[in-house]
C-alpha cells in the first residue's frame, strides 16, 4: 500500500504551507501548485488521492481547474475540496456545480478539514488526547477489510499477530502509523478487552461491525 497523496493548488504560499503541514501531519505525501493549470497538469500525471484547491488563482482559477479535472478520466473521480476567503455562499455553490465534492472557508479549520477528507477518502479516525485534555493529532483507521481482520484476531487474544499486523499497517502506509501504535500499546499490555473495543469503535464508526 502506498503512501496517501494529496495535492495543494493556491497562489499564496502560505497558504499551501499551511495545507501542506496539516494533511502531512497525518501521513500524506503532499505536492503543491501555485495556479489552476500547474494543479491540473500535475494532478493528471500524479494522481493523487485528495486535491484540495483554491477558487481564486492566477492563469487558471480553481473553478475552471475543477472542471476540467473532472473531464481527464484520471481525476474525474478524485475526490476534490475547494477553498475560498470568500464568507457568501457563492463561491461554494460555485465549486460544488464545478465539480468539487466539498467546500471549505478560509482560514481553513483543521478539524473541519479532517472531516472532509474523512468523510471523502473513507478515513475513520478519533483525535488523541494530549496534555490537559487537548486536542491532539487524528488516529486514522485502515479500510474496512483490515479493520475487520485486526477485530477477528483481537478476538482470540493473539498478541503476537496483532503486533504483526500493526507492523504491516506502520509499514505500508505512514498514515496508519498512530492506529499501529496504539494496537502495539495494547497488544504490548495484554489488555486484550481495550483492543477489542479500539478496533470495533473504529468498525462502528464507519459501517458497523461485520456479523
Amino acid at each position: 500500500m502506498d503512501r496517501a497523496g494529496a495535492f495543494s493548488a493556491d497562489d499564496v504560499a502560505e497558504n499551501r504551507s499551511v495545507l501542506a503541514s496539516m494533511l502531512g501531519g497525518v501521513g500524506f505525501e503532499v505536492r503543491e501548485a501555485t495556479n489552476g493549470l500547474q494543479a491540473l497538469e500535475q494532478a493528471s500525471s500524479t494522481r493523487p488521492d485528495l486535491i484540495v484547491t483554491d477558487v481564486m488563482m492566477p492563469v487558471m482559477d480553481g473553478l475552471e481547474a475543477i472542471r476540467a479535472m473532472r473531464r481527464l478520466d484520471v481525476l474525474k473521480a478524485t475526490p476534490i475540496i475547494a477553498v475560498s476567503a470568500s464568507v457568501g455562499t457563492d463561491d461554494q455553490a460555485k465549486s460544488l456545480a464545478a465539480g468539487a465534492n466539498a467546500f471549505l472557508s478560509k482560514p481553513v479549520n483543521q478539524e473541519h478539514l479532517f472531516r472532509e477528507v474523512g468523510t471523502l477518502l473513507e478515513l475513520g479516525w478519533i483525535y488523541r488526547q494530549g496534555a490537559g485534555g487537548d486536542t491532539g493529532e487524528p488516529i486514522v483507521a485502515p479500510p474496512d477489510a483490515e479493520l475487520q481482520r485486526l477485530y477477528e484476531v483481537a478476538k482470540t487474544g493473539n498478541m503476537r499477530v496483532i503486533r504483526e499486523l500493526a507492523d504491516d499497517l506502520a509499514a505500508d502506509n505512514a498514515t496508519f502509523g498512530a492506529f499501529a501504535a496504539r494496537l502495539r500499546e495494547l497488544a504490548d499490555a495484554y489488555d486484550s478487552k481495550a483492543l477489542v473495543a479500539f478496533v470495533e469503535s473504529h468498525l462502528e464508526g464507519k459501517r458497523g461491525v461485520a456479523a
